[in-house]
């Protein structure tokens, strides 16, 4: 997980599996744990590929 758009633009997607990148840096920690949790319970993390926009959608 990150909210470092430099990590988007700055690493090449073949040195990772899977990102979750949090555009919204304002997100409580709860709320974040609230969206991974969800997406956990909706995707198995075996589908989890490349870099994922995630954010508010998902509360």
């Amino acid at each position: 997980m990150t909210y470092d758009d430099d990590f988007v633009e700055d690493v090449p997607p073949e040195e990772y599996r899977a990102v979750l990148f949090f555009e919204d840096d304002t997100l409580s920690v709860k709320a974040v744990a609230e969206i991974v949790h969800t997406m956990a319970s909706v995707y198995p993390h075996e589908e989890v590929r490349g870099l994922q926009k995630t954010g508010r959608e998902w509360l």
